[in-house]
């Protein structure tokens, strides 16, 4: 069982070895470790490894990145041309509900500022199939973010 997280954006920190599975940590550890590197937790990433130097890290960098207090929403789905400042933290809901309006996984723990909450919280109804399928189904299924169904259309 070697570290998943040597390869990832977090390679030039050094693995000491001492690894551990995600399942045996704490659900929000687990949450916030792969939301850093973009991932979700699914049955899949319960047998990713870490090392204890890789989680001091990713612990450490998610701390840091609320005591800077930009809000962290990619440019591409931000509310805001320029630097904008976060004066709320990124929770689990509010991750699952970007990921399902944008497709996006976000840092959970990371700041995100009024606009960029208001704005991804009130997104139009997101296409889930392919339109080539619509006619297979008679009709696509869409995903209301305020409704806790999926719905055809």
């Amino acid at each position: 069982m070697s570290c998943k997280f040597k390869d990832s954006k977090y390679a030039g920190v050094g693995c000491d070895g001492k690894n551990f599975l995600l399942a045996s940590l704490k659900s929000d550890d687990a949450d916030l470790l792969l939301s850093e590197i973009g991932l979700l937790n699914t049955y899949k990433t319960e047998e990713y490894a870490i090392c204890g130097e890789h989680l001091k890290n990713i612990k450490e960098e998610n701390r840091l990145s609320w005591v800077r207090r930009k809000c962290c929403i990619p440019s591409s789905i931000s509310a805001h041309k320029s630097v904008a400042k976060g004066d709320r933290k990124i929770t689990k809901d509010v991750m699952h509900n970007i990921l399902t309006t944008t497709g996006l996984v976000v840092p959970i723990g990371a700041p995100i500022c009024t606009n960029c909450r208001k704005e991804l919280s009130v997104k139009p109804v997101e296409t889930i199939c392919h339109e080539s399928y619509a006619m297979q189904l008679g009709g696509c299924f869409s995903h209301r973010p305020w409704m806790d169904s999926v719905v055809a259309d």
